[in-house]
């Protein structure tokens, strides 16, 4: 029933999408807002600062207040390239320019885990279930982890394509991938 927008000058709104009214905004970064992903209940907004901004925070939907602040990526070139919220709205992936992809505790913003063996990572996302990861990397290839002990599954390699998002399909049984032009769908699975 919200929609959340980000600004440049650091600022998010929260929006009615029944009636269009803005209900209120909230100045949560120094500068712009890269990117927004609402946990599954909408109960939690997660978001990534734009460079040099590197930082991650959730607040709370009903209230607007901070929850926690993610410190510990190191790129200030490019910053946080994307953020999802584990459908049980407990924990936050994030990737960065820096090569790390990292999950969080979306109460705390404390580092759960890094997970190592991905470079140049575009895009994440978690299967419905919370218990894998998707990722996406510019030097194209898609790969699939355990999201509770950060393992590389399966690595999927699209040879010649920078690969940009990824989706988990709702039932869990592929990924949709894309770059610029091309669209791309794989199964899953182990």
């Amino acid at each position: 029933t919200k929609l959340a927008t980000g600004e440049k000058a650091g600022i998010v709104n929260f929006w009615d999408m029944e009636t269009g009214r803005k209900l209120f905004s909230t100045g949560v970064h120094s500068f712009g807002i890269r990117r927004l992903a609402f946990s599954p209940d909408g109960n939690l907004l997660a978001m990534a600062g734009d460079s040099p901004d590197i930082l991650v925070k959730t607040l709370d939907v009903r209230t607007g207040e901070e929850i926690s602040t993610f410190t510990g990526h190191d790129d200030r070139g490019s910053g946080v390239a994307d953020i999802v919220v584990s459908p049980d709205g407990e924990q936050v992936a994030t990737v960065s320019g820096d090569g790390s992809l990292k999950i969080w505790d979306a109460k705390t913003g404390e580092e759960a885990l890094i997970l190592i063996g991905a470079t140049n990572v575009n895009a994440v996302d978690f299967s419905a279930d919370g218990k894998y990861l998707a990722t996406v990397s510019s030097d194209g290839t898609a790969r699939k982890w355990d999201a509770s002990s950060g393992e590389e599954l399966v690595v999927y390699r699209i040879p010649g394509s920078l690969l940009e998002d990824v989706e988990i399909t709702p039932d869990g049984t592929k990924i949709i991938v894309s770059g610029a032009g091309f669209v791309y769908g794989y199964v899953f699975g182990l």
